[in-house]
């Protein structure tokens, strides 16, 4: 298991832990979320593994998770872009950096590809992925007990420069 950065309120390393430690005690820690368009007004989805251990089988933005100690929000956001779905060299665009959301410290990002691009799922963690038109997406999420719970705080707060 890879090490974390514990962090404090203020998004400073304090320390290294573990996911695991960090989540057991409360601590803070860094993650990274990437959205991703395609030219006709989708947003990528990704449907999380059955064996994860949060939120198992629910949708999620495109890509994201821990940022590992020593790691940028953007080289995190770059791994997970390769780890999860195969992809690389994807145009990031940050959004924000340091967003406190719950226990974490979030940058998130956005990206833009064609919707026929080839993917390599990692099925330990993606079960699999859909294009969503955004206005769909908007409806459901935080309505829908099919979506990460958590992903609707991120999209209320930053829906206007996601879409931009």
């Amino acid at each position: 298991m890879s090490s974390i950065p514990r962090i404090d309120e203020y998004d400073q390393v304090i320390g290294k832990t573990t996911i695991f430690q960090a989540k057991k005690n409360g601590w803070m820690r860094r993650i990274s979320r990437v959205f991703i368009f395609d030219h006709d007004g989708n947003i990528l989805l990704q449907r999380r593994g059955q064996d994860v251990s949060s939120y198992p089988n629910l949708l999620d933005q495109a890509a994201g998770g821990h940022v590992d100690f020593g790691e940028t929000y953007l080289e995190a956001a770059y791994r997970e872009l390769k780890e999860e779905l195969g992809l690389s060299a994807v145009p990031l665009k940050e959004i924000a950096v340091s967003y406190r959301n719950q226990d974490c410290f979030e940058g998130i990002y956005k990206g833009k590809i064609d919707s026929s691009t080839d993917f390599i799922l990692n099925t330990k963690e993606v079960s699999g992925i859909l294009w969503m038109p955004v206005a769909e997406f908007d409806k459901q999420v935080g309505n829908s007990s099919d979506i990460v719970p958590v992903l609707y705080v991120v999209w209320r707060d930053f829906k206007k420069q996601l879409l931009a």
